[in-house]
């Protein structure tokens, strides 16, 4: 018997473990160390105290995020966590990630306390421990991940929950003390000072209050005491939801909210969302009879043993009506506070199927509580099944994380215009806000730019220090995720591998810092999967070399065949003695035609113990305008500006020329088409253009359209958005052609430039474009 329990139990706790690995899996494998979005707030906040310039009496609104969310209390937590670690984005995930556990522990041991357990028995034989893997599932849900893989979101909901937690329990457990009450206010109170969801805690309490010590005025003292000190930031400060939104709240925005566990494709802000409304619905209706089966067949357990569980279906609610009368759309990191309700939904379970096995003896009605909770346990499950075996249709946050968000921060002196969409998720196009940020990173050695910093191939690409040549062989299969080697796109927050036929090489032009302790190249090769040495070929072979910047090439690791190479080898090289130089690591592949292909794992540098920047206050020049590079265009393909004959204008006033051209709508468009066969990519490397637009323009970018046509197939269209600088002055730009979702082998048929105003019906409208063309690859 005592087998039995133990083999019971272990499998319990095993499949209680698999959900919280899989989501570590996930955080190690993907997004780098970066910070991004909200974080910009966070650190100007945290170089003022660091720097001994505090305004304490300014300490509660200063700590009012967004007007929304209070962090009196998160923010030292984290300004903590920044002096340990840097700034490690890491630091703040796994963290929450072990706040998320906590809640785990504590989720468990609400909803059981009231349950009945034979006395002095070990743990392995409580009777519902089968509670647990349940309880993991949902809170280590992939439907979760927009909230763990973000340091700011997965330390708040943490915070926020683990201490209301703990102020349930002191409720609960301790209904007659008043120490209790008062210690359970000021978990309400740092909750509160935690996050806007903190608020929910008072009306739960209220309610825990009332359902446990009615008559206990000195409960409803603290309440209230508590309640006034939480609540005053947040009325004192705070523009908290809009006056709108109060007065035509939305139903369905409440059922979508309790939907989101259980929805796919919620990356996104939702205002719609057939799936999760109907999975809220469900929601409410397996509540509704659920309790009422209770309370008709088994009233008694209303009076203490349900209280957990209908405690935290209530936060559940609260919190989604808190959303509904403050927001117009539901955020994805909003799930791990709807998950509430569907936590107290399976705590009931236990109280529905505590008669099994069922006794038909005892009649029909000692059947219905027990096969209606495997039914809806039945339901749950099916919901769990076909909403949580995916994650990438529910991150969030992992785009601003990717390796090209990391590298774009790094270089924030001189990274392009466009690094600011790889970094910021909020739409600016501003680009000088990327360098606002970098030289505050820089300043105090933070994330990206700490003295313990990872650079990495796969992330560098968007700068332009990445090419493999000869370009012509070069395609989406550059890039590939997985063992498998499934074709990924260079942007992509997964680690990606590196792909390299026999005959290319890998050019990455490095700039080491001077100063610095160490730096090591780390990868490791194989063939490519499912690839085979020709019968009677060459054995194809990878190599690395260093080529320093006086020219003189240095071999880091000799040729090693790649088809005798059954497993990963690993490759490490140190390139501590090129300190303060720029050199390029050259990665080749040798081999006759047919030969396979070598793959690299995420090829990356460590470096250690680089020295802080003096230069941090020099001016941003960007790489890819005219501030940083002098352009070369003499042997440029110029398109025609001089008269708008060729070029197709929309919502255009006529005009002589494409010289300050005059808008007539808040959008417009530009197109020129191009002969067959003028501008393929394997000749042309950039498109530049030399443009100014007016500073009533809301958004100064310009989203660049292509149409081309690939050696086969159908042709295709491609756009990337160019950020312009401040100012109305005339600036040059070029925008790399390697970057866009194309084939290799296409030729550009044709550019459409699309602008978008969205400024007062007064402001000026113009455009003043002076030069367009292509640059050759060189």
């Amino acid at each position: 018997m005592r087998k039995r329990h133990l083999f019971l139990a272990g499998a319990c706790l095993l499949l209680t473990l698999l959900p919280i690995l899989n989501l570590t899996r996930i955080l190690a494998t993907t997004g780098v160390d970066s910070v991004s979005n909200d974080y910009l707030m966070f650190v100007q906040l945290a170089d003022r105290f660091l720097s001994g310039q505090p305004a304490w009496n300014l300490y509660f609104q200063d700590t009012l995020y967004t007007h929304v969310h209070s962090y009196a209390f998160l923010f030292p937590v984290r300004l903590l966590l920044l002096r340990l670690s840097h700034l490690n984005v890491y630091a703040e995930i796994y963290a929450g990630l072990l706040l998320a556990i906590a809640r785990l522990l504590l989720f468990y041991h609400l909803l059981t306390v009231f349950l009945p357990n034979p006395a002095n028995q070990p743990w392995y034989r409580r009777r519902h421990l089968w509670l647990l893997p349940g309880l993991s599932a949902l809170v280590f849900a992939n439907a979760q991940i927009s909230t763990f893989s973000y340091g700011e979101t997965s330390l708040q909901f943490g915070l926020t929950q683990l201490l209301i937690l703990l102020g349930l329990l002191l409720l609960l457990r301790w209904p007659l003390s008043v120490r209790g009450a008062w210690l359970a206010a000021l978990c309400g109170v740092l909750a509160a000072y935690s996050g806007g969801s903190g608020l929910a805690a008072w009306p739960v309490f209220l309610l825990a209050i009332v359902w446990c010590q009615p008559r206990r005025p000195a409960a409803y003292t603290a309440w209230l005491a508590g309640l006034l000190i939480a609540a005053w930031p947040y009325l004192t400060y705070s523009a908290y939801g809009s006056l709108r939104s109060f007065q035509n709240p939305r139903v369905d925005l409440l059922l979508i909210g309790l939907g989101l566990p259980f929805s796919n494709n919620i990356n996104y802000g939702l205002q719609t969302h057939p799936q999760a409304l109907a999975a809220g619905l469900l929601g409410l209706f397996l509540a509704a009879i659920t309790m009422g089966l209770l309370w008709k067949l088994k009233p008694s357990v209303f009076a203490l043993p349900a209280v957990p569980a209908l405690l935290l279906m209530a936060w559940g609610l609260f919190y989604a009506v808190q959303v509904m009368l403050s927001r117009h759309m539901i955020a994805p990191w909003y799930t791990t506070s709807y998950s509430l309700f569907w936590l107290g939904l399976l705590g009931l379970l236990p109280l529905l199927l505590d008669r099994l096995p069922v006794r038909p003896w005892l009649g029909w009605r000692s059947a219905v509580l027990p096969g209606w909770g495997l039914a809806m346990l039945g339901l749950i499950v099916g919901l769990y099944g076909q909403t949580n075996l995916t994650y990438t249709d529910k991150s969030f946050y992992l785009d601003s994380r990717s390796p090209a968000s990391a590298a774009c921060l790094r270089s924030y002196q001189s990274a392009p215009t466009y690094c600011e969409a790889f970094v910021f998720q909020w739409g600016l196009r501003n680009p000088p806000v990327l360098a606002q940020l970098g030289r505050l990173l820089d300043r105090h050695q933070w994330s990206v730019l700490a003295p313990e910093q990872e650079w990495t191939l796969q992330g560098d690409f968007v700068l332009g220090t990445v090419q493999w040549a000869p370009y012509r062989q070069v395609g989406l299969g550059g890039w590939v995720s997985g063992d498998q080697d499934q074709p990924a796109r260079w942007s992509d927050y997964h680690h990606l591998n590196a792909l390299l036929p026999a005959g290319q090489t890998i050019h990455w032009q490095l700039n080491l810092p001077a100063g610095l302790h160490a730096a090591r190249f780390l990868t490791a090769f194989s063939r490519q999967a499912g690839a085979a040495c020709a019968p009677g070929s060459a054995d194809s072979a990878f190599s690395v070399r260093l080529e320093d910047e006086r020219g003189v090439s240095h071999v880091l690791m000799a040729p090693a065949a790649l088809c005798q190479a059954g497993e990963w080898q690993a490759v490490e090289s140190d390139l501590s003695a090129y300190a303060g130089q720029q050199v390029t690591l050259i990665l080749a592949t040798q081999g006759a035609a047919g030969t396979p292909a070598a793959r690299l794992r995420f090829p990356r540098v460590r470096l250690s113990g680089v020295p802080p920047n003096d230069d941090w206050q020099a001016q941003a020049r960007p790489a890819n305008t005219d501030l940083g590079q002098a352009l070369v265009t003499e042997s440029a393909y110029r398109l025609p500006v001089t008269a708008s004959q060729g070029w197709q204008l929309e919502q255009f006033r006529p005009a002589e020329n494409l010289r300050r051209l005059v808008k007539s709508a808040n959008t417009a468009t530009a197109s020129y088409a191009l002969s067959d066969q003028d501008v393929c990519l394997s000749d042309w490397s950039q498109f530049y253009l030399q443009i100014g637009l007016p500073d009533s323009f809301k958004r100064k970018m310009v989203q660049v359209g292509f149409r081309y046509r690939p050696a086969t197939g159908a042709p295709g269209q491609a756009a990337f958005d160019l950020p312009l600088l401040p100012g109305e002055g005339l600036h040059t730009y070029t925008l790399n052609l390697d970057l866009l979702d194309v084939p290799p082998s296409a030729c550009i048929m044709g550019v459409d430039l699309l602008f978008i105003y969205n400024a007062p019906p007064d402001a000026s409208y113009w455009v003043d474009l002076k030069e367009a063309g292509f640059l050759a690859r060189i």
